[in-house]
C-alpha cells in the first residue's frame, strides 16, 4: 500500500514539475517578447524560418506537416493562442507583406519620371525571391570597392567582378541586408526602368531595376528574428565570427557620433529616419536616380511624421562621390568623422594578405568615413521645386 502511495506521489510530483517548467517557460518567452518587441510565435516562427514567405508552401513535405499542423486539436489552440498575442501585440503576419497592410496606399503611392530620355517608375520592391536577388546582385556591382564592406569581410584586395566568389559572397551579404530590412518593417524603394512600347515584350523576363535604396523608420531597426529570417548564417559562414564584431565597431562608432550631435539640438537618434544602403546602376549612372530616390523618402518621411513635425534624416558616406551628392541634397557632415580598423586594415578596407610582411604597418590607417544628417528635409523639398520652376 505504501509503495502505490509513493508512485501515486512521483507521478502527481513530475506532473507539477511539467506544469512549472511550462509556466516558467511562457513566462520567460514573454519577457523576451516584450523586451524584444517580437510576438511569441510557436507555429508561425517555424514557418518564416523555414523559407521566405511563399517559399515553404512549394514542397509537398511541409504541405503535409502543415496538414497535420491542422488536424491536431491542441495544435489548433495554440494556434488560436497565438493570433490572440499577434493582435495584442499588433504585429500580425500581414506586417511582413507591404503590399497587403491597410496603409501601404496612403503611405507610399508609385509615380512615374523621366530622365535623359528614359522613363522610370518609383515603387515599393516587391517580397519576391527574384526580385530580392536582382536588388542583391546590383548592391554587389555597385559596392565592389566599397572600404565599408571590405573592413566587414576581412578581404585582402578589393573584387574586380561580381562574377568571382568574393563577389558572390557580397551579393549574398546585401540579399540578407534587403531581406531583413523587409522583414523588420523598413521601405525597400527601387526605381524600374519601363520599357519602350517596341520592346515590351522582350523586357518582360529581364531585370529592369534601376537603383534601390533601404529606409528605417523612427524606432526601427534589424530584428534578431529577421535577420535569422533573412539568412545571416550565410555571410557568417563566409566571413566568420569577424562580421559580427565589425559591425558592432562600426555601429558603436556611427551611434556615438549621432547621438553626441542629437543631443546638441535636445533630439534622439531613434526619431531619425535611416537610409541604410543606396545605389544606382553602373548603366543608370547620372540620371538622378539616387536624387530620385532620396527625395522620395523625405516626402514620405513627412507623410508620416505627426503634423508640424519635420523628422531628421540620418546616412553614412564612406566615399568622396556620394558625400559630394548627399551634401547637394542637403545633408552636412557630422564632425569628427569616424575612423575604425587602425592596425587591421588600410585606408581601402583591405586587411594585409597572410605572406605579406608587416613592415609597412604604418599604411594600416583603418578606414575613415562620415555620418551626415539632414535636420530640416521640408526645406530641402522646397528649395529643389523653387530650383524646378
Amino acid at each position: 500500500m505504501k509503495r502505490s502511495r509513493r508512485v501515486s506521489f512521483d507521478r502527481f510530483g513530475c506532473s507539477i514539475l511539467v506544469v512549472c517548467f511550462c509556466c516558467v517557460t511562457f513566462a520567460i518567452l514573454m519577457t523576451l517578447s516584450l523586451v524584444c518587441n517580437v510576438p511569441v510565435y510557436v507555429f508561425y516562427s517555424s514557418w518564416y524560418v523555414i523559407g521566405f514567405w511563399d517559399l515553404p508552401l512549394r514542397s509537398y513535405w511541409w504541405a503535409s506537416a502543415l496538414k497535420f499542423y491542422r488536424t491536431s486539436d491542441v495544435c489548433l489552440r495554440i494556434h488560436m493562442a497565438n493570433i490572440i498575442v499577434a493582435r495584442v501585440y499588433q504585429d500580425d503576419m500581414s506586417c511582413f507583406h507591404p503590399s497587403t497592410m491597410e496603409d501601404s496606399e496612403i503611405l507610399f503611392t508609385p509615380f512615374n519620371f523621366s530622365r535623359g530620355g528614359h522613363n522610370f517608375l518609383i515603387r515599393e520592391a516587391s517580397s519576391h525571391s527574384t526580385e530580392i536577388e536582382n536588388i542583391a546582385w546590383l548592391a554587389a556591382e555597385a559596392f565592389l570597392d566599397d572600404m565599408v564592406i571590405n573592413y566587414f569581410s576581412g578581404s585582402t584586395e578589393i573584387p574586380t567582378s561580381v562574377s568571382t566568389m568574393i563577389g558572390f559572397e557580397l551579393y549574398q551579404f546585401y540579399c540578407v541586408m534587403f531581406k531583413a530590412c523587409m522583414l523588420s518593417r523598413g521601405r525597400t524603394i527601387v526605381v524600374e526602368s519601363l520599357p519602350e512600347e517596341s520592346n515590351k515584350n522582350e523586357a518582360n523576363n529581364k531585370n529592369n531595376i534601376a537603383a534601390a535604396a533601404a529606409w528605417y523608420g523612427p524606432q526601427q531597426d534589424v530584428r534578431v528574428i529577421a535577420a535569422l529570417r533573412a539568412g545571416v548564417l550565410t555571410p557568417l559562414r563566409n566571413y566568420g565570427p569577424r562580421l559580427l564584431k565589425r559591425i558592432g565597431e562600426f555601429n558603436r562608432a556611427t551611434h556615438a557620433t549621432f547621438t553626441r550631435a542629437f543631443n546638441k539640438r535636445a533630439l534622439r537618434r531613434e526619431n531619425a529616419w535611416y537610409l541604410q544602403c543606396i545605389f544606382t546602376a553602373k548603366q543608370f549612372e547620372g540620371q538622378g536616380l539616387m536624387s530620385a530616390l532620396v527625395r522620395e523618402g523625405f516626402n514620405h518621411a513627412l507623410k508620416c511624421s505627426p503634423s508640424g513635425l519635420v523628422p531628421p534624416v540620418i546616412l553614412e558616406s564612406s566615399s568622396g562621390r556620394s558625400r559630394s551628392r548627399y551634401l547637394h541634397l542637403g545633408f552636412e557632415i557630422i564632425e569628427p568623422w569616424c575612423n575604425i580598423g587602425k592596425g587591421k586594415v588600410d585606408s581601402r578596407g583591405c586587411r594585409p594578405a597572410e605572406n605579406k610582411n608587416f613592415k609597412e604597418k604604418a599604411e594600416l590607417v583603418g578606414i575613415k568615413f562620415s555620418c551626415m544628417v539632414i535636420w530640416d528635409c521640408r526645406k530641402a523639398l522646397q528649395a529643389e521645386n523653387h530650383y524646378s520652376h
